[in-house]
């Protein structure tokens, strides 16, 4: 199995991949509310988050698949890549870190060993940006770090100008 499908079947299984759907928002009354829309959870029916009809919803998995995809195309040694997931709001926002054991990050002044990061956020409930970012995972004390320096990233509203791909390769390039 390719890294690919690896890393895949890793969120798969911590229950990233969950597909959501859009519903009209109603009053009680039966009013609808223009202008705006419910997103859905598909599997567990809960509204993840209210938001414009401009908001364009990008689901997990084209967020994940394409970022799998462009660590698998790299020169990133993915040997023993790991994947963590944390969940706010009952999966409103995804936080994602695919960390890699073999690529290590060289910290001045510091000998404890930090490992290459990449953390992606992905939200349903307006109140995140899209966002990637590359940093280390130090294994001292196993925080999360961006070190010196951000030399780049990916942010982008939920709108018709968000690019999945682009935010992927642009994070792995770097």
């Amino acid at each position: 199995m390719g890294i690919y499908n690896q890393l895949m079947q890793q969120l798969d299984d911590k229950g990233v991949l969950f597909n959501v759907e859009t519903d009209t928002v109603m009053t009680g009354s039966g009013r609808i509310i223009p202008k705006k829309k419910a997103i859905i959870n598909a599997k567990s029916g809960e509204t993840l988050g209210i938001v414009s009809d401009s908001y364009q919803v990008v689901s997990n998995e084209s967020i994940f698949d394409a970022f799998c995809k462009q660590i698998e195309a790299s020169n990133i040694d993915y040997a023993d890549a790991e994947v963590n997931v944390a969940f706010a709001k009952g999966g409103a926002r995804t936080l994602v870190d695919f960390i890699f054991p073999n690529e290590e990050i060289v910290v001045p002044g510091d000998t404890s060993s930090t490992h290459l990061s990449i953390t992606a956020l992905n939200s349903f409930d307006g109140m995140t940006r899209y966002l990637t970012k590359a940093g280390g995972m130090r294994m001292k004390c196993l925080n999360g770090q961006i070190l010196g320096n951000i030399v780049g990233g990916y942010s982008s509203t939920h709108s018709p100008n968000l690019s999945v791909e682009s935010g992927a390769q642009r994070v792995i390039q770097m």
